[in-house]
């Protein structure tokens, strides 16, 4: 999946880290639709993403709980964003089906890196 034209839905309630990734995403080539609640991602959805980029910590719910909604419409890609660098989170973000799983503080290179992960996994 290259760059132009992968829609992705970025999903985090802190206001300042959803518009620094959105804005280096969209500099790279990605369309990217930020919501930064459960329910403003689900309205959204409705008009079709490639992927999902989420923050776990959600203030109405969490990333799992977003990506299984969404699942239950149509399947997405999705990636797991967390600011507690817990194992144990990692683990369950891709029991529930995450392609991958990055801690915060998030780099480009980093997030680029597990979009093409994904977008492997979705193709192949």
């Amino acid at each position: 999946m290259e760059a132009p034209g992968t829609r992705i839905l970025l999903v985090d309630d802190d206001d300042r880290v959803r518009r620094a990734l959105a804005r280096v995403l969209r500099v790279n080539g990605y369309d990217v639709v930020e919501a930064s609640s459960i329910e403003s991602a689900e309205a959204l959805a409705r008009s079709g993403f490639d992927m999902l980029v989420t923050d776990l910590h959600l203030g109405d719910g969490t990333g799992w709980e977003l990506h299984h909604r969404l699942n239950t419409v149509r399947p997405i890609a999705a990636i797991a964003i967390s600011a507690s660098g817990s194992p144990e989170d990692a683990a369950r973000s891709l029991a529930a089906g995450f392609c991958d799983h990055l801690d915060k503080p998030v780099t480009f290179e980093n997030l680029r890196a597990a979009i093409e992960r994904c977008a492997r996994r979705a193709t192949g």
